[in-house]
């Protein structure tokens, strides 16, 4: 996924890098104190849910009443 992907839901982040296994994200003007271990929350724009969906190496499991336990 490309680093604009996803966004960071704390203000002052930016991503820097992202691959399969790492990301990084510089946190120097982030409007909170960030340390190892702590909850870092994304969402995801519009391209990378478009990515995320169409990817072949995703899972994706539809959970609704209609088609609850399907898996595409």
């Amino acid at each position: 996924m490309p680093p604009g992907g996803i966004k960071p839901l704390t203000p002052g982040l930016e991503i820097l890098g992202i691959s399969s296994d790492h990301l990084i994200v510089d946190v120097t003007d982030c409007s909170e104190e960030i340390q190892v271990g702590n909850e870092i929350r994304f969402i995801p724009t519009y391209g990378g849910l478009l990515a995320l969906m169409t990817s072949p190496y995703v899972i994706k499991t539809i959970i609704g009443k209609e088609l609850s336990g399907q898996t595409l």
